[in-house]
């Protein structure tokens, strides 16, 4: 349904959207696709960590090429399916149910809240009344996150000589952290290839709204991958010189740079999926 109104959207916007469109640098999106691919080769840094233990470590190497071979499953409708190919390839190497079920809850919980905490903060002190509540809410509520996430997963979910200690915890942070880095400068370049979209925001502000109005979306179960509730926030917070919708639509666009980025990467790994065969 999502998906059906932002295609009405941008159909009956065709003229609005088609003056911003005509001056697209292409540079800057193709610079935008190699970030988002540069976010990709950060990712598996979490897994490797957060599942390795002295008895069994799981490799870069390993944890990339099952991030890889499973990522065209994140466009299968539900956007969990990208995480069950993962979990079954990991379980497949004789890993216990419950250190996977670990890294399944810490890498949905830092990614929620490591977004909310710096981009509510930024939000916060941005804007005022109305979003810059929300953003302190997701500020606080952020920090949470992060204090309670491994206490979580070492006392209800793994034991004994699986526990995360604080260094692989904090290691798990770093490598979220720079995730998220790579995934906003993406999106900052997407914005710089639209000379017509006058922004009066700051390049700060907008990377703030950005991790906020994602870790929302993430929240909104109902929506997979936050379709249209992504959009809806962060054209609210960055939506200036042109109509809200027209903004809503041309954020959408964005994802457009996610599948390149992720069909890159899931052709260009498939030689090393046929020599490991």
């Amino acid at each position: 349904m999502a998906l059906g109104f932002l295609v009405y959207l941008a159909w009956s916007l065709h003229a609005s959207l088609g003056e911003v469109l005509s001056q697209t640098n292409g540079i800057y999106l193709v610079a935008s696709v190699f970030f988002w691919i540069g976010a990709h080769l950060v990712s598996p840094f979490l897994s490797a960590l957060s599942l390795s233990r002295q008895h069994q470590v799981i490799s870069y190497e390993t944890a990339f090429r099952i991030h890889a071979r499973n990522i065209i499953a994140r466009y299968i409708p539900g956007g969990v399916w990208h995480t069950v190919g993962r979990v079954a390839d990991f379980s497949d190497r004789g890993l216990s149910p419950r250190r996977i079920a670990g890294f399944v809850f810490l890498e949905n919980s830092l990614a929620v809240s490591i977004t909310l905490a710096l981009g509510g903060a930024s939000v916060w002190y941005f804007y005022g009344d109305g979003w810059g509540i929300i953003g302190a809410i997701g500020f606080f509520a952020g920090l949470i996150g992060l204090v309670m996430s491994r206490f979580i997963v070492n006392r209800w979910v793994v034991s004994g000589s699986e526990k995360i200690s604080f260094a692989i915890y904090t290691g798990c942070i770093v490598a979220v952290g720079f995730f998220w880095a790579f995934a906003v400068a993406a999106f900052l370049l997407y914005l710089h290839a639209f000379p017509g979209w006058a922004l009066s925001v700051s390049w700060l502000q907008i990377g703030g709204a950005y991790l906020l109005a994602w870790g929302l979306g993430f929240l909104a179960v109902f929506a997979p991958q936050g379709v249209g509730v992504f959009e809806a926030v962060l054209a609210n917070l960055i939506s200036d010189s042109l109509p809200l919708a027209t903004t809503a639509v041309l954020i959408s666009g964005f994802r457009l740079i996610m599948l390149c980025a992720d069909t890159a990467v899931w052709f260009a790994s498939r030689p090393i999926f046929s020599r490991r065969r």
